[in-house]
């Protein structure tokens, strides 16, 4: 067939159809993926069988226009014959020789795409950076290569930084480099910031998980922190330490946060001005005749603070400066209260910090933050005047239809409560090894396009679904709610609490396939709307009849907080969280079973929090091992799979289910 009369037909086809081709022809022209280094990126290479007289970069540019750029063959190789095993499977290992043999029309060097402008540049370095790791081809897709929600936050404020303007969520729309190139242009660095020259203060309305906090912990409100301690500050200066307070108190006004309980029993958010706050306390522990004591000494000074925090003195931030003469490096702790802080937003703080200490052989000239985003003030506002838009209203009807039924939830014992305080649980902390985690992370995820969290969520729900023998689980979910699609605000660099806290409900048959399974927790993960942010805005914020949405109650609470990085190996400013002694052992706990997750340094941690008054050590231990179990049943089912398979949440225009979808591509 001519190139031209081909071109004809392909143009008769509707446009869903064209698409489909287009994803089946992978199958059909024998694309397949092959690694040349066993520590190198996966990336899609096409071996092309044809009578048609091919142009490989007006083929490329023709599947640009039709493909998801994750799906564009990095290198396109025309061959006259394709090597077949016996059974007429494609011989892998001879393609590979074909490959590497002069014959070959072309080689795997030219797999990395190199950046062709100034944006594309900075986007590369910026991407090695944050993922960690180089070379980065500009079509490699984000997700698959290790990225994630938190990640993704992260190269959004970089890239503001170095004057290159990205939307909060546009990762996740153009997940690579070519694609985001051509939907952003670079801008004068200061163009971004937000101006407020006048210092902000008074009453702010409170955003739906501050609502949450004070509706589900009424027993201690005033103590359920986070704190840090920070790694290589590379000072011995405490006065550099107490301008920097200041001068986080100044620039961040989430920080300088109070609440006020009202007489009617509601709560009040008051942005208080900075010189009202005093956020640096120093200790000389010259005292002490050991590096132990001396770390005791440090946990005894943070908890008594902890407790005699006031919400609404506007104290809820505190940098603590340990000064711990010969015998250790000084040590500096960080105390947030979560009302007014998330993970993206120590990041955000630890790196101002960081900036600030790098610049002491400069004169000391004091890191400000230019590349700050919308004030919490304007969050607020934002949720606020959303509550009452059509657009949320359209959502009520998903929210209202998920299932509900959690009686069957087994437990151990029996208890007439359903809040439980800090005091009753216990937790069992699971790892997964290195080469585990990097196939989790850059190759299981190819298979059927997912995302880390859809395959740990995957692995949640056949272990307590086969446990418990039920048909599905209310899961409880936290997202970022910074990554909201939307231009009307961006908070990507604005330190704060955005967290957005929904439930649903996640479909199990064990009789199905561990492909099936993948598939259906994907797509129903996909249906959520607007990142699960609206739930809170109905529940908490809006008018309409939402008396449904607070019957809701999940058992089960999960948490992927993606990718980190301690900075020990480079010797940066870092920081570790300190785990013990952040909450009151009377606040309450709303969930039964709380599983919280983190890829730290290539290593899965899985920390599995459970009430002693309704579990066994030993189910609890049984439950941690068969995660990992299924985790790694379902890691090795993705990477042994020979061929890419679609889902209905890869054509988000189509309207199509997964029955039609597979008759579609069974015929090209």
């Amino acid at each position: 067939m001519k190139q031209e009369n081909l071109e004809h037909t392909i143009e008769q086809l509707s446009v869903d159809e064209r698409k489909l081709l287009m994803f089946k022809a992978k199958e059909v022209l024998k694309n397949k993926t092959v690694l040349t280094n066993p520590d190198a990126q996966k990336r899609i290479v096409a071996y092309i069988k044809t009578e048609v007289l091919l142009n490989k970069e007006e083929l490329k540019s023709h599947l640009k226009q039709r493909l998801p750029d994750y799906m564009i063959p990095s290198s396109i190789n025309v061959i006259d014959v394709i090597p077949l095993l016996p059974n007429g499977k494609v011989d892998k290992k001879k393609l590979q020789k074909l490959k590497n043999t002069e014959d070959s029309l072309e080689t795997f060097e030219s797999d990395i795409i190199e950046p062709k402008n100034e944006i594309e540049s900075t986007l590369v370095e910026i991407w090695e950076e944050v993922l960690g790791f180089s070379p980065i081809s500009t079509n490699d897709n984000f997700f698959e290569i290790g990225g994630d929600s938190i990640l993704s936050i992260q190269i959004v404020a970089q890239a503001r930084k170095k004057g290159i303007h990205l939307k909060a969520n546009q990762l996740f729309e153009n997940q690579t480099i070519l694609e985001l190139s051509m939907f952003t242009t670079a801008v004068n660095k200061d163009a971004n910031a937000v101006e407020n020259k006048i210092e902000i203060a008074g009453e702010i309305p409170l955003t739906p998980v501050q609502h949450w906090y004070f509706e589900t912990h009424r027993n201690a409100p005033h103590f359920w922190n986070q704190i840090i301690d920070l790694q290589q500050i590379n000072t011995t200066s405490s006065k550099i330490f107490e301008d920097i307070s200041k001068q986080l108190i100044s620039n961040h006004e989430a920080l300088r946060l109070s609440f006020n309980k009202k007489d009617e029993g509601k709560w009040q958010a008051f942005i208080k001005p900075s010189n009202e706050i005093n956020s640096y306390l120093e200790f000389n522990l010259g005292s002490e005749d050991s590096v132990s004591s001396q770390n005791n000494k440090i946990e005894e000074i943070v908890l008594e603070i902890q407790e005699n925090t006031n919400l609404s003195e506007g104290s809820l931030f505190k940098l603590i400066f340990f000064n711990c003469n010969s015998l250790q490096s000084n040590r500096v702790v960080i105390i947030a209260h979560h009302l007014v802080i998330d993970l993206v937003s120590w990041n955000i703080i630890v790196q101002e910090i960081a900036n600030t200490i790098n610049t002491i052989n400069n004169d000391f000239i004091l890191e400000t933050n230019h590349n700050k985003t919308a004030t919490i003030k304007d969050w607020a506002n934002y949720l606020d005047k959303f509550s009452s838009s059509n657009s949320l209203l359209e959502e009520l009807n998903y929210w209202n239809s998920q299932k509900n039924d959690n009686k069957n939830f087994p437990t151990d014992y029996t208890s007439n409560s359903h809040i439980y305080l800090e005091n009753s649980i216990f937790t069992q902390h699971v790892t997964l090894d290195t080469e585990q985690t990097k196939l989790l992370v850059h190759n299981a995820n190819e298979t059927y396009s997912t995302k880390v969290e859809d395959l740990l969520i995957a692995a949640l729900i056949a272990t307590l679904c086969d446990w418990g023998n039920l048909e599905y689980l209310l899961l409880g979910l936290e997202r970022q709610a910074r990554n909201i699609d939307t231009q009307d605000i961006d908070v990507s660099n604005t330190v704060g609490w955005f967290t957005s806290f929904f439930p649903i409900a996640l479909n199990y048959n064990k009789t199905q396939g561990l492909g099936t399974h993948i598939k259906g927790i994907k797509e129903e993960l996909r249906t959520i709307p607007s990142n699960g942010i609206g739930f809170g805005v109905l529940k908490y914020l809006s008018n309409t009849n939402t008396s449904k949405l607070k019957e809701l109650q999940p058992k089960v609470i999960f948490n992927y907080f993606g990718k980190a990085n301690t900075n020990e190996k480079n010797n940066e400013v870092g920081f570790k969280f300190m785990e013990s002694s952040t909450r009151d052992m009377q606040s309450e706990r709303n969930y039964e079973i709380e599983i919280n997750t983190q890829i730290i340094n290539d290593n899965l941690y899985v920390n599995w929090s459970f009430t002693k008054d309704l579990y066994k050590e030993e189910t609890a231990l049984i439950l941690t091992e068969k995660f990992i179990e299924n985790l790694k049943l379902i890691i090795k089912y993705c990477i042994t799979q020979d061929n890419i398979t679609y889902t209905p949440s890869d054509f988000p225009e189509a309207n199509i289910n997964q029955d039609d979808l597979d008759n579609l591509l069974g015929q090209f």
